[in-house]
């Protein structure tokens, strides 16, 4: 058997879209709990989120067509270019999301190395990242009507902040666990929060001048935080970006022994065409 052997191939095929699926139910699920997940929910944009949702389910779709092309390979030559073309196109997407994640984390992982302070041209990506995640809290603190959040005891060291309570309780649990740990104790952590609470960047609005304080305080715990939902997130792409080009190998296989497959049956008839006596025509 070659190294394009039908049953290899066929079984390849099965089991990378079987992986694909299980891994595509995954992400469903992943997205499903982070919708319903308010913390989760407040670190992610939606559109973000959205996709994820969307092309789960066209990736669960596609892998049991894909099983259906293992088992009954497309003879027409547009059909096979067409599938072809789509597994080029998603493994191309997926390594695009995969380093969009990959880029956000590194981000994170640069604002926090330089202790959130990245004005000035430093790094555009963690300061387009901080940016990113102050402006999502923000929305999410006045779209639940939230209040608090502002510092008590001002700049005597220790100081904290007030709890933020929202109309809704999974709100409020949610800010809960997202400005965990929101106590000013040292010298250097009121010279990042002095610094992080004039900056420009956040002070756009009026209305985010109060949550911004509490922001400010909960800076290296929301980073954190939003660098390990990336690290959750980033597998997914990645995985399916390396099936997915799998899948594409293993589909030129399957094809070309399916074609080489045709070629000999017709050689095999061939002769037998060739040899037929020539007929003799009858006179009246």
């Amino acid at each position: 058997m070659g190294a394009c052997g039908k049953g290899v191939s066929q079984f390849v095929l099965l089991t990378v879209n079987t992986l694909i699926f299980l891994i595509a139910a995954g992400g469903l699920g992943v997205s499903i709990y982070v919708f319903y997940d308010t913390a989760a929910k407040a670190l992610t944009h939606m559109s973000l989120l959205m996709a994820v949702f969307i092309a789960s389910i066209v990736l669960m779709f596609f892998s049991c067509l894909g099983c259906k092309t293992a088992l009954n390979p497309p003879y027409k030559k547009c059909s096979r270019c067409m599938y072809l073309s789509i597994l080029m196109i998603l493994f191309i997407l997926e390594f695009v999301a995969a380093g969009y994640i990959f880029n956000l984390g590194h981000a994170l992982e640069v604002a926090k190395e330089h202790h959130y302070d990245v004005e000035g041209g430093v790094n555009k990506a963690a300061e387009d990242a901080l940016v990113f995640l102050h402006s999502q809290l923000t929305e999410f603190y006045n779209d639940e009507n939230c209040t608090g959040g502002e510092s008590v005891g001002y700049p005597t060291l220790p100081f904290s902040f007030t709890t933020v309570t929202c109309k809704s309780n999974e709100a409020t649990q949610g800010f809960a666990v997202i400005l965990k740990d929101n106590t000013i104790t040292t010298a250097q952590q009121l010279a990042a929060y002095d610094k992080c609470t004039k900056d420009q960047r956040f002070t756009y609005d009026s209305s985010s001048a109060t949550f911004t304080q509490t922001f400010c305080g909960s800076e290296e715990h929301i980073v954190s935080l939003a660098q390990k939902y990336s690290h959750y997130l980033v597998w997914f792409p990645v995985a399916l970006a390396a099936l997915t080009f799998i899948l594409f190998v293993a589909t030129l296989c399957v094809i070309a022994n399916n074609r080489r497959q045709i070629r000999e049956q017709q050689q095999q008839r061939a002769p037998l065409v060739d040899h037929q006596p020539p007929r003799v025509q009858m006179r009246a």
